[in-house]
């Protein structure tokens, strides 16, 4: 289904832990890890001068059987490696894949892991030898690898090591709506924590909770092992805004346009009117200047609600 209107990709979180753990932010008094977002360029087709996490579209080099020889002078079998299948129900990402390619859960890993080398120049990986943290090394593999994706096989063919594949934990994927003019992506997202946030040319960041990092760290390891929910936003014009329906809603429709065929939907009612029409919500609403993102369900495959993530942070109230 997806294949069709979407270009499949990788996108990358990384949670940093803060070197001044004192920021105050609401909810949060001892802030002490960082989120990176890179801010696109104001000329980009897609989301232009957004900041977002890094991540772009995968290759056919991400998922060469060639892979294998790489992980395997580092030490690592194959068995070592489809430890990062789980038992839960595998996503359509995963499923339309040649016979010939590795596994997809390793293939999306290396994706995500090259292209946030590609545009933040941080390069998560195993058994790197000691002369390609030589800054003019960095550099003249990344030129390459930007211009040719198949160039990062290559490199850690010539240099050693291996893309860490085993610190990124799945967390969810995404369609762009229908309604998106332009390119539209069926994207899966990762989660990675490192000690120290990396020093890459981004524009903003955010901070949240102290003993929160840790906490965050394995609930995000224990959490991959459940699967992948799967969300397709679904756009709707009202008299005095814009509101997405995500799945569980009771007004998600049971079919949803993914050709986006019909065009955008107008509703003659306002934003408050339809939350009065549904008991379960899960949306976004945009009004104005203003986005309110309104939910009661009850997430699936481990996930939390946003006021829930203070249970997992010790926090008891805003």
């Amino acid at each position: 289904m997806a294949g069709r209107f979407w270009r499949e990709a990788a996108t990358l979180i990384i949670v940093g832990r803060a070197a001044f753990p004192n920021n105050k932010v609401r909810g949060f008094p001892d802030s002490n890890y960082n989120i990176l977002l890179l801010k696109r360029n104001n000329r980009s087709s897609f989301m232009p001068g957004a900041s977002v996490f890094p991540g772009g579209v995968v290759e056919a080099s991400d998922f060469c059987e060639d892979w294998l020889n790489v992980f395997e002078k580092c030490g690592y079998t194959a068995s070592d490696l489809r430890h990062l299948r789980n038992s839960a129900p595998l996503p359509e990402l995963y499923t339309n894949k040649p016979a010939h390619y590795i596994l997809p859960e390793i293939g999306f890993r290396i994706g995500a892991i090259r292209e946030t080398f590609e545009e933040s120049g941080i390069l998560l990986a195993r058994h790197l030898p000691r002369m390609y943290h030589e800054q003019h090394e960095v550099d003249r593999w990344r030129r390459a690898i930007q211009k040719d994706a198949n160039k990062f096989l290559a490199m850690f063919h010539e240099i050693g090591g291996c893309p860490a594949v085993w610190d990124l934990h799945e967390w969810i994927s995404w369609l762009t709506p229908s309604s998106q003019k332009g390119r539209r992506f069926n994207t899966i997202f990762f989660i990675t924590f490192l000690d120290s946030m990396p020093k890459p040319a981004f524009d903003d960041e955010e901070v949240v909770g102290l003993q929160c990092f840790e906490k965050l760290k394995r609930f995000a390891h224990q959490r991959g092992k459940k699967g992948l929910d799967h969300y397709f936003p679904v756009v709707n014009h009202t008299i005095n805004g814009i509101v997405s329906f995500l799945p569980g809603d009771d007004l998600y429709p049971e079919h949803p346009d993914y050709s986006g065929e019909q065009g955008a939907i107008e509703i003659k009612s306002t934003l408050e009117e339809l939350q009065k029409t549904a008991t379960h919500l899960n949306r976004f609403e945009l009004e104005g200047n203003v986005i309110r993102i309104i939910v009661n369900v009850v997430p699936k495959y481990g996930h939390v609600q946003a006021l829930d993530f203070l249970s997992i942070c010790g926090k008891s109230e805003f």
